[in-house]
């Protein structure tokens, strides 16, 4: 996956700059999620419950990326 990244990446703004980038990006997402689990455990919410919330918000966020990834594609 990297490899192709830093292929892709070395087009648009170089292989380093990309890979970078999606560093930078897992590791807010992993403070954002971790954050938003401690908040959910500290509000004293079932595990089923969370794990219901965690699977709807992916499954919102990767719809929404394939969404616009089919628009982008057709424009």
């Amino acid at each position: 996956m990297n490899a192709l990244l830093q292929h892709r990446g070395h087009l648009l703004m170089g292989a380093g700059h990309s890979i970078a980038q999606q560093n930078f990006n897992e590791n807010i997402s992993i403070l954002v999620l971790t954050g938003a689990y401690a908040l959910m455990v500290r509000a004293d919410w079932h595990i089923h419950t969370i794990i219901w919330v965690f699977g709807l918000f992916i499954s919102s966020v990767m719809t929404a990326i394939w969404l616009r990834h089919r628009h982008d594609v057709v424009h």
